[in-house]
């Protein structure tokens, strides 16, 4: 794809196809409906995951890893809001 074509894209001078914009949204690392949405200045649903998650499906941890490392973090969360509550 051309500078010269993404500059019409931006300018509104073309209608980019499907297969365009399947290409551009696997250039930038994001799925093809999450650049419509963009575009079209509609909100992008977040495909965040959560810590907990990240945990439990991280290949390279053991069961018992992932168990420790999910109760330390619900450790560090409880005492954030106990100060939280403290501070109120």
């Amino acid at each position: 794809m051309s500078y010269s074509y993404i500059s019409h894209l931006e300018n509104g001078r073309h209608e980019p196809s499907l297969k365009v914009l399947r290409a551009l949204a696997d250039q930038l690392g994001v799925r093809p409906e999450e650049l419509v949405l963009y575009a079209a200045g509609l909100p992008v649903p977040s495909q965040a995951v959560s810590l907990e998650d990240a945990i439990r499906t991280d290949p390279r941890l053991r069961p018992a890893q992932r168990s420790a490392l999910l109760e330390h973090l619900r450790r560090f969360l409880d005492e954030d809001d106990d100060v939280a509550g403290a501070d109120a």
